[in-house]
């Protein structure tokens, strides 16, 4: 009696056993992981946390994009997986038979990788890193899944995953990091844009506990601006504000201020009653775009070269500075 209890408890252990592993398999190939750490050869990988888009032209940066690496198992035949590793400016994949415990490269079919550079120095270091050291020469090796969190290479060279979020791959919202306003304005007069369907939040602090209202009036100082919806919040873009003590139009000399047509595709006319000193010209991520000295009270701008779009015009006359929107058609 003894002996056939044993053997039953032992029958049950080997179920229970082979369900564990079936389940780890399962909990591997279902779900898509995140990268949180990178280990090569036993030094752990700088990993930054957003990559800088940055504008060729004036080699500012518009946007940071969150730095997210992606593994994503598509299945082939019973055992063979297609493994891809999608991340900012690149994406790599491979076959790999995978078991219980273990996965090991499959002559399915090749590695292959694809990379453009992003311009950002300190991602590239770490995206060769991943795309090179990791992703390519990796051939297989052991799997551990603890607690929704993923352990995959050997003894010194691995990578360490979480359960995939899509709200953690929304990017900042669209803006140049360095603005200039004049004395009074407000945070509501920085040019920053959402993505569509998004809305824009401004913070006083990095770690975003101190919200603002968009009507706050700026000082030469860092601010932060997230984009969000019910569902997801992105990373913030920090914007540093440097303000012009020329006084402002007031109302009544903002509405003598003439700008026509508007919108407008050659040329408009800029009229004010008393002399206009100075214009500027900016696109919708602060990238100045064209400056002219006038010292007169009626100019012309030809816009006929600019995409079609909105533009910003920062007015100087001798009785202070106006913004105005105009578009190009």
């Amino acid at each position: 009696m003894k002996k056939t209890t044993y053997l039953f408890l032992l029958f049950l252990c080997g179920i229970f056993t082979n369900l564990s592993a079936q389940t780890a398999s399962q909990t591997l190939v279902t779900n898509q992981w995140q990268l949180e750490l990178l280990v090569i050869n036993g030094d752990t990988i700088p990993m930054p946390a957003t990559v800088n888009v940055i504008d060729m032209i004036s080699n500012e940066t518009l946007l940071l994009m969150a730095n997210v690496t992606r593994l994503t198992f598509l299945q082939e035949n019973d055992s063979i997986y297609k493994l891809s590793s999608s991340m900012p400016y690149a994406s790599a994949s491979a076959y790999y038979n995978v078991t219980n415990t273990s996965i090991n490269i499959s002559n399915f079919g090749p590695f292959t990788s694809s990379s453009s550079s992003s311009d950002d120095f300190i991602y590239e270091d770490f995206k060769s890193e991943y795309i090179n050291n990791y992703a390519g020469p990796y051939g297989g090796g052991a799997y551990t899944i603890t607690a929704n969190q993923l352990r995959l290479g050997n003894a010194t060279t691995y990578g360490i995953f979480g359960i995939y979020d899509a709200c953690n791959s929304l990017n900042s919202p669209f803006g140049n990091p360095t603005q200039n306003l004049i004395s009074g304005q407000m945070l509501s007069d920085l040019v920053v844009s959402p993505g569509e369907g998004y809305e824009l939040t401004w913070y006083a602090d990095a770690d975003l506990t101190i919200e603002l209202p968009a009507n706050t009036v700026v000082t030469a100082t860092t601010y932060y601006v997230v984009q969000f919806n019910e569902d997801c919040t992105s990373i913030p873009l920090p914007v540093t504000v440097t303000i012009t003590p020329t006084a402002g139009l007031n109302d009544e000399q903002l509405a003598n201020l003439n700008i026509y047509p508007n919108p407008a595709t050659d040329a408009i006319n800029i009229s004010y009653p008393t002399s206009i000193e100075n214009i500027e010209m900016f696109d919708l991520t602060g990238r100045k775009i064209l400056s002219k000295t006038v010292s007169e009270k009626e100019t012309q701008l030809n816009i006929s070269h600019l995409n079609s779009g909105i533009y910003i015009l920062n007015i100087k006359t001798d009785e202070g500075l106006g913004s105005k929107r105009i578009i190009k058609k």
